[in-house]
């Protein structure tokens, strides 16, 4: 197993603050070498610590207005064909599997109400799905994809 040095963390720390940062900026703010940097970027990528570097996009800019998490109850044979379709779907950005008393925890974002209606009568209609119990998130507090 990989045992990450204080660099690494340091690294992933300012790549989390900002991706788009020079090597050159990383090396300044965290005191070593750019070649330090690049080498050490690159090990953390052939461990797969870092997969990919990517953007962080305001949604409602974008006219999604509706954010939601829905938690679903499955016939636990069809849990692999509900989790399938859901994979599928455009509107769902996340799924968990979850412990308790619902089976599947998923993230979906919607441009209305009626493609929100929709989305969630297609998922009710799908085979396994036995319940779904649907929470609009108004606005995140405090959301770090990459925090560690």
């Amino acid at each position: 197993m990989f045992e990450p040095k204080k660099i690494d963390l340091d690294i992933l720390s300012e790549l989390s603050r900002d991706s788009r940062q020079s090597f050159r900026s990383i090396a300044k703010r965290t005191g070593v070498s750019v070649s330090t940097i690049i080498k050490r970027v690159a090990l953390l990528q052939g461990e797969g610590i870092i997969k990919q570097f990517t953007i962080a996009i305001d949604h409602p800019k974008l006219g999604y207005d509706y954010h939601a998490l829905v938690e679903i109850t499955t016939l636990q044979e069809k849990i692999n064909e509900v989790e399938d379709f859901l994979k599928k779907r455009r509107e769902v950005y996340a799924i968990y599997d979850v412990t308790g008393s619902k089976d599947i925890a998923i993230l979906i974002r919607t441009k209305t109400r009626e493609e929100l209606r929709e989305f969630l009568r297609t998922l009710i209609a799908q085979q396994g799905v036995e319940k779904t119990e649907t929470r609009i998130i108004f606005d995140s507090l405090k959301e770090e994809a990459n925090h560690f």
